[in-house]
């Protein structure tokens, strides 16, 4: 089973208001900053990014059953016809969560050669430390190959519930709560690089935080959602 140390994934809460817009929106999502900030209310910890976005076509979102190609978790990959599992070919990876699915089997275990597919999650997050000056990336996943946590990659649902397709632009607020992350960063300089995607897998760009440290963007009152959200 793997163990997700960070909380990230289990618990995830995406809010956005939206409303039509103009016909001439371009059917790739774009996307602008719009705000960060972590909540320290002493029950729960979150950090909360915030993301203006624009869509033509309206499509963006998955659904909890939306588990099936393009959207699949991974890949088996196979050999011969066989899925291969760890150990059984020289020269493959030494065991991490990233090259690797766990997968239980009645009372064991069974750990596969797997192919990440990144559009089970339509939101995609890196987290970049300044070391001496230098923007090295954080990947939670290669911390420890033996730990499996998840990355702060995520899924927010549809937003456009109507069978129509129309133009969408508004705020999409993207929680990602966690008991670590805090612990993880504390005294650290850091940036976050956001990404969506559309349900077509049209990519919006790549937008980024300002430098922030976790002191700075800290409140311990988390406010009202305005009503509509």
């Amino acid at each position: 089973m793997k163990y997700n140390a960070f909380l990230a994934i289990i618990f995830i809460l995406c809010t956005a208001a939206f409303c039509d817009g103009p016909p001439s929106l371009s059917p790739q999502p774009t996307i602008s900053y719009n705000d960060i900030t972590y909540y320290d209310t002493g029950f729960t910890k979150n950090l909360s990014l915030v993301l203006n976005f624009e869509d033509g076509d309206g499509d963006l979102g998955l659904s909890p059953v939306d588990v099936g190609v393009p959207y699949q978790p991974f890949d088996l990959v196979f050999d011969n016809g066989e899925p291969v599992m760890y150990g059984d070919r020289a020269g493959d990876p030494d065991f991490n969560c990233v090259d690797y699915e766990i997968v239980p089997d009645g009372n064991e275990v069974d750990t596969f050669l797997v192919d990440r597919n990144k559009y089970h999650n339509n939101i995609f997050i890196d987290f970049f430390v300044k070391r001496n000056g230098v923007w090295e990336e954080y990947d939670l996943r290669t911390t420890d190959p033996f730990l499996c946590a998840d990355t702060y990659d995520g899924r927010f649902p549809i937003l456009n519930l109507e069978e129509n397709e129309k133009a969408l632009k508004g705020e999409l607020r993207y929680n990602m709560y966690s008991a670590a992350i805090f612990s993880v960063f504390r005294n650290d300089t850091v940036k976050v690089q956001a990404q969506i995607v559309d349900r077509e897998l049209h990519e919006s760009n790549i937008v980024e935080t300002p430098e922030f440290t976790f002191q700075q963007i800290t409140v311990t009152e988390v406010p009202e959602e305005p009503e509509g959200e």
